[in-house]
């Protein structure tokens, strides 16, 4: 607990890596250790300090904000990039029917895009807007953790490492648009589950202003759903996103080009940040690009051979709550695979919060979970060899988790290729 406090008063630097040995101490120990009543006080209202003496550090003494995370200087810079991006889209006389070439030539991201829809609004911002919508997030995010607290399997310590780690830290101080289509998706299953084509609708929606949650649309689609009218939309939505985007980038090919491709283990992850780390720190960019493709393959062909090997294993440790409403734990499933297949920062880790709400609880799946969100960034250190060792721990997890989702996904009852999965004698 002093250790804690340091970090969440002083300087949160080195909290990650600090929890994860704690982390591992603890699951040796669980058994024995006992918290008392002011020790789970603690831990249940120290994110909600932390995070409120972060917001009032971001919007009033942006001096000492780099001690709130890992020494960055600007307050939400994803939050300000995002609305000085809107308002000078909204500058620009045309946007779409120029195929965007003012809005590449006058604003600042440049080739830089997010999906289409992002990039045809007008949106006009100040200063009075951007505290707005920094308060806004992080009080959305708050009425998140009350309800989050009480529907997953951890216990306090462990909910209190979840929700002060590095994975959270890093999205509530960008504030990226990211953890607005999560917090949307997590209000939507919770409070209207059974409104599936208003949420397939909104997935969508979503889904052209960041194509990453392009997984929760096709999440729809290959699920076998009992009504009709819901496996049409799913159809539709899912043929709509693909020509849109095809559009886009037949107009403009920055929409494919243009998409960020971080390769530092540092603070990214994704199977091609991963391959783009060992091609350039191992291979020293072997053969160009092509070699990325080379390793990204490999490691797919191995998860996929391990997999099918270790199935029977997998299935006994790692399985999934049943719901009347799992189509969306689903669709949550793929869309963390279908993101997981490029390069990510490591606040879209934020994705897999979900799990502790869907997944049984299991000893491997809550270490290696937590794990990742522990070293997910982590810091600049002096030793490139304890570096090195942190990125190993990082990508092991990483692919734990990848392989585990595989497997859930597979193993869905509900999977439209259940019969094909029977034929190649994996279920």
């Amino acid at each position: 607990m002093i250790s804690s406090l340091y970090f969440l008063i002083f300087d949160y630097k080195y909290f990650g890596i600090t929890a994860l040995f704690f982390l591992f101490l603890y699951t040796y120990l669980k058994t024995d250790i006992k918290f008392t009543y002011f020790e789970e006080l603690f831990l249940k209202i120290s994110p909600y300090i932390f995070y409120c003496k972060k917001l009032l550090i971001g919007l009033f003494f942006e001096d000492y904000w780099s001690r709130t995370f890992f020494d960055t200087k600007s307050p939400f810079p994803d939050l300000k990039g995002t609305l000085m991006q809107l308002n000078c889209q909204s500058e620009q006389l045309y946007l779409l029917s120029d195929s965007f070439s003012l809005m590449t030539e006058n604003c600042f991201w440049d080739t830089w895009r997010y999906g289409p829809l992002f990039h045809i609004i007008k949106f006009p911002s100040n200063d009075y807007i951007f505290i707005a919508f920094a308060i806004l997030f992080y009080i959305l995010f708050f009425f998140f953790i009350s309800k989050f607290s009480k529907q997953n399997y951890l216990n306090e310590f462990e909910l209190n490492l979840l929700l002060l780690s590095p994975v959270i830290n890093q999205i509530l101080n960008q504030l990226n648009i990211d953890l607005f289509i999560f917090l949307i998706f997590y209000f939507l299953i919770k409070y209207q589950p059974q409104r599936t084509i208003l949420n397939l609708t909104i997935f969508f929606i979503l889904a052209l202003i960041k194509s990453h949650p392009m997984g929760l649309l096709f999440g729809f689609l290959f699920y076998r759903h009992q009504k009709k009218s819901v496996s049409f939309f799913s159809s539709l939505y899912s043929a709509l996103f693909v020509i849109t985007y095809i559009y886009f980038i037949y107009i403009d090919i920055s929409f494919l080009t243009g998409q960020p491709r971080p390769s530092g283990l540092d603070s990214s992850n994704g199977l091609l940040t991963i391959s783009q780390f060992i091609w350039i720190n191992l291979f020293d960019r072997l053969l160009g690009f092509r070699f990325v493709i080379i390793v990204i393959t490999s490691i797919l062909l191995i998860l996929t051979l391990f997999l099918y090997v270790k199935k029977n294993t997998i299935s006994s440790k790692i399985a999934l709550i049943k719901t009347d409403y799992d189509v969306y734990y689903f669709s949550a499933i793929l869309w963390f695979l279908v993101s997981s297949l490029y390069a990510n920062y490591d606040y879209r880790n934020i994705i897999l919060v979900l799990a502790f709400t869907f997944v049984k609880e299991n000893k491997i799946v809550t270490i290696f979970f937590l794990g990742l969100f522990m070293v997910s960034p982590i810091p600049v250190l002096d030793l490139e060899i304890i570096s090195y060792i942190f990125y190993i721990f990082k990508v092991f997890c990483y692919l734990v988790v990848i392989t585990s989702f595989v497997h859930l996904f597979l193993n869905n009852e509900n999977n439209v290729f259940k019969k094909l999965l029977k034929n190649i004698n994996y279920l």
